[in-house]
């Protein structure tokens, strides 16, 4: 792929009540609770919010993908008939009619608008040739002479062609090659009056976002600039995937960036063939969080996406756990309740987990 595509979640995250953007509401508070009983019915609680969270971005994702390919110009601009057929000069570089273009600089202003609200680092049209029609990047519409003619490489190519109707793709995680990120992306094809699929728009979703999620209070897509950070909160969130890699950690951040070393920007003496971006470099093993038995007998279950709760002591305090696995993806999210006092992450200056 030769740019970015990022996604962008209309909702407005609460811990008790969702909202439609520009409502505002506080979170319950989450101080350890008295006793086991209540513990586990509190963490219960919790961690079912933050399931709502994680359920409620993915659907507004998906959503914006589906409201996208019902405004006519999408379907507009494949019916006409030089879409149907590429024109391109003697470099190579795609020619648009002015029809085309008009259409286009009407799809991307829709897009622009969308990022000004949404995590979407960049939104892309491409055809069933691979050639791009659109490309919007951090706010930004590049011009033709820019856009890609090899999108066919894309990873999940075919499958975009493939969706049923009204179905949207969310990607396995892969680093961007613009925004130099892990990101995964939504996908759904153009399908015309006729039943014929021309083209498919998608957006990447950089991966940050689920730590964001995880460790903000009142967090909202549409209002990105009020995030803060939940460090009044007792409980611990944790996403791991299907390897037992933390994804995201309220209390321990996980950077996607790709790495220094890695970035051409930052490395002048990376070469042009630099092997491709590993996963499990960017992320720590769930032991980072704790090594205690107790728990890595419970990140097994999580790694097969079972269901579960286990009372633990860790450091001599009493904790709940419970987790769960996450809609649409073969990762799971777990919650680590103290029961009468704070965590042992609230703790001196030097001291880290």
């Amino acid at each position: 792929m030769a740019r970015s595509k990022q996604g962008k979640a209309f909702v407005t995250m609460a811990c008790a009540v969702w909202l439609w953007p520009g409502g505002d509401v506080a979170p319950a508070s989450a101080a350890p609770a008295a006793n086991a009983v209540e513990a586990v019915k509190q963490a219960e609680r919790q961690v079912d919010m933050m399931l709502f969270r994680i359920h409620m971005f993915h659907q507004e994702a998906r959503s914006g993908i589906r409201s996208a390919l019902k405004l006519k110009m999408f379907q507009e601009y494949f019916t006409l008939e030089e879409s149907k057929a590429n024109r391109f000069d003697s470099l190579g570089q795609i020619l648009l009619t002015p029809r085309q273009t008009e259409l286009r600089q009407r799809m991307e202003a829709w897009v622009m608008s969308l990022q000004r609200r949404f995590p979407i680092g960049e939104a892309c049209l491409v055809d069933r040739d691979g050639q791009e029609h659109l490309r919007v990047v951090h706010g930004e519409a590049e011009q033709p002479v820019n856009f890609s003619h090899e999108e066919q490489d894309a990873p999940f190519f075919d499958a975009a062609f493939a969706m049923a109707p009204d179905g949207v793709l969310m990607t396995e995680p892969y680093m961007s090659p613009d925004s130099l990120q892990w990101v995964s992306a939504f996908v759904a094809p153009v399908i015309l009056p006729e039943g014929s699929r021309p083209a498919f728009f998608h957006y990447e979703v950089p991966l940050g976002v689920y730590q964001t999620i995880v460790s903000t209070h009142d967090y909202s897509f549409a209002a990105p600039q009020a995030k803060t950070p939940d460090h009044d909160e007792e409980g611990r969130y944790f996403i791991l995937d299907a390897r037992g890699l933390v994804v995201a950690d309220n209390r321990h951040p996980v950077d996607f960036h790709l790495k220094a070393e890695r970035h051409p920007d930052k490395n002048p003496e990376l070469g042009d063939f630099a092997p491709a971006e590993k996963w499990e470099d960017y992320l720590r093993a769930a032991s980072s969080i704790t090594a205690a038995p107790a728990f890595l007998e419970a990140v097994e279950a999580m790694k097969k996406g079972e269901r579960g709760m286990r009372q633990l002591t860790l450091e001599g305090k009493p904790y709940i756990l419970l987790f769960r696995p996450l809609e649409g993806r073969p990762w799971s999210l777990g919650h680590l309740d103290p029961v009468a006092e704070p965590g042992f992450w609230e703790q001196p200056a030097g001291r880290s987990h």
